[in-house]
């Protein structure tokens, strides 16, 4: 999948109720500088809380540069993640930059109740030039101790992000 439009990983140690996940778009540094409007969208699973998340710019060598919040806008609206990458003045994606949200999402059930579910995630890159799609891998082993369920990130809550 390296090389790309978008790929998709997650990062999960069992025990926890967390998932990290990575949306890379554009490792194959292609000028997508035809695409207006560029975002990433995510629709989670019922099952799964966006967290919070950060959008990086990935150099040629691999480093990461957190880019500066004023420059993308994260939302989330009936659990669908939606990531307004940074743009130029007429509203075009930025040539061949390549970018990574890294972003967590937290379990919002009881261990029990995931048994048996196939746990992936699918995430798109969309614009006007296309609309590019990728699941993840599955998550394996998910468990965690839980005798009650997670509570819910709302807006009213201080720790939303």
């Amino acid at each position: 999948k390296v090389g790309g439009v978008v790929d998709k990983t997650y990062s999960y140690k069992s025990g926890n109720q967390t998932v990290t996940w990575d949306i890379a778009i554009n490792q194959g540094r292609n000028n997508m500088g035809n695409m207006q409007n560029p975002k990433i969208t995510d629709q989670l699973a019922d099952y799964l809380d966006y967290v919070s998340g950060t959008l990086y710019l990935v150099d040629a060598q691999g480093n990461e540069t957190e880019v500066d919040a004023s420059e993308y806008i994260v939302s989330t609206v009936n659990n669908n993640i939606i990531v307004q990458l940074p743009k130029d003045e007429d509203g075009y994606y930025l040539d061949d930059n390549c970018y990574i949200f890294r972003f967590t999402t937290r379990f919002n059930v009881l261990a029990a109740e995931l048994e048996g579910k196939k746990i992936t995630n699918t995430a798109s890159f969309v614009g006007s030039a296309g609309n590019y799609m990728t699941e993840s891998d599955v998550v394996n082993n998910v468990s965690f101790s839980s005798s009650r369920r997670a509570t819910s990130l709302s807006a009213n809550n201080p720790h939303f992000a």
